[in-house]
């Protein structure tokens, strides 16, 4: 049986949106900040915890809401679904005078989502939101959403039926000035690299005081230490990481790929070396350094047995799992009936990654992602060390078999 660490029953009590601490604009730094200070608050926000947790801060939202999210699907013949609600609720917010701007992915060889996405686009444009659609060249898979500034979600959800009700996902809200300094700045870099789906046709609100996590109810932990691993930071923050292990390593992928050769793709980032193997390899010779240095390393791998869902176990995932095999890690395979979809790290059950970032060539070297690395012993034993644990029990160990059937394109 499939289990959940948290569950937030106060979310059904009514948001108080009397704010206490008024406090004025902070003209942005000229760098982004490394990591937010000691003592950040951190909500974790797994599984189904997701949708709740979000509709609570969008029907609380006082003066801004930002989106940035790879895929929204809005279903019209299920007018109560989990996805609809949280579109509704950007809406309802737009309505009632929140700054709401949204950035959305979009794809030259994906028609289906772009039509999905522009569907949203069009809703939230129509309540009054500023909205834009990503660059077609670069792949906008972060799932970001910035309430009054300060209130940060980060999360491997997306906005879809499957998301939010079946997969395993991992998320966190993150609060406080610092955080929300550092994501207002990526947001309005997403923004500069996008077009407008409408013109824009509202002015930014003034801001007025921020919320935390006691005016919503959440259960919260103070943190020791959170790192930004936005876009292509990534790869050297969590190779540090991963070579700082001391003790143990719980790897929870959607997928992980091993291309064994230069990517086809290389050459289209500017200013990477001509000889560099994908990031993915590199990773995966890092987790096989730390077993050979007594790290005791633990992955699993989403595995769906159903013909309905986009890979069931792709050949580059088996060559990544064979390989950390063959250097004495434990490797599983998830229980089929649920598909993983988280993008989850946790290093001496001291710290835990959480966001939007696979680990493929285009989600480490290329796309926009948003993924954060949380430095906290008490909130990582207590929250995401039994998430984790409880996805490996409901899995099976990896046995190498025969072939199956080749991944294809894309993130989800």
């Amino acid at each position: 049986m499939h289990l959940h660490a948290l569950r937030f029953t106060v979310f059904l009590v009514a948001v108080s949106l009397s704010l206490a601490c008024a406090r004025t604009e902070t003209a942005p730094r000229a760098a982004q900040p490394a990591a937010a200070p000691a003592g950040t608050l951190v909500t974790p926000l797994n599984d189904r915890d997701y949708a709740p947790g979000v509709l609570a801060l969008l029907e609380g939202a006082n003066h801004s809401v930002r989106l940035s999210l790879y895929q929204a699907r809005y279903y019209p013949d299920y007018p109560g679904s989990e996805s609809n609600r949280m579109i509704e609720a950007v809406a309802d917010a737009a309505r009632r005078g929140v700054e709401v701007t949204a950035v959305f992915d979009t794809s030259p060889w994906r028609p289906s989502h772009d039509e999905e996405n522009q569907r949203v686009a069009t809703m939230l444009a129509e309540a009054g939101a500023t909205v834009y659609i990503g660059p077609p060249d670069v792949q906008s898979h972060q799932k970001l959403l910035i309430v009054d500034r300060d209130i940060i979600v980060l999360t491997s959800a997306n906005w879809s039926h499957f998301s939010l009700n079946h997969n395993d996902e991992v998320g966190a809200i993150l609060w406080g000035p610092e955080v929300g300094r550092h994501y207002s700045q990526y947001f309005a870099a997403r923004v500069a690299e996008a077009e407008p789906w409408i013109p824009e046709g509202t002015s930014p609100a003034p801001l007025a005081g921020w919320a935390g996590p006691e005016d919503f109810g959440f259960p919260s932990y103070e943190v020791r230490r959170v790192r930004f691993l936005d876009n292509q930071q990534y790869f050297p923050k969590m190779r540090e990481a991963i070579r700082d292990a001391r003790e143990s390593v719980l790897l929870v992928k959607n997928y992980a790929y091993y291309y064994g050769e230069i990517h086809p793709r290389s050459r289209q980032v500017d200013g990477r070396p001509a000889d560099k193997l994908p990031e993915t390899d590199l990773l995966l010779y890092e987790l096989a350094d730390a077993v050979e240095r007594g790290v005791e390393v633990r992955a699993i791998f989403d595995h769906q047995d159903t013909p309905d869902f986009r890979k069931p176990w792709a050949n580059r995932t088996r060559a990544f799992a064979e390989r950390l095999l063959e250097a004495g890690a434990e490797v599983y395979k998830d229980d089929p009936v649920v598909q993983i979809h988280a993008k989850a790290l946790i290093i001496d059950g001291e710290e835990v990654l959480i966001g939007s970032t696979n680990w493929s060539f285009e989600g480490i070297a290329m796309n926009n992602e948003a993924s954060v690395l949380i430095h906290d012993p008490q909130l990582t034993a207590e929250v995401y060390v039994p998430w984790a644990e409880a996805i490996f029990e409901s899995g099976e160990p990896y046995i190498p078999d025969t072939p199956e059937p080749a991944e294809t394109n894309g993130e989800d």
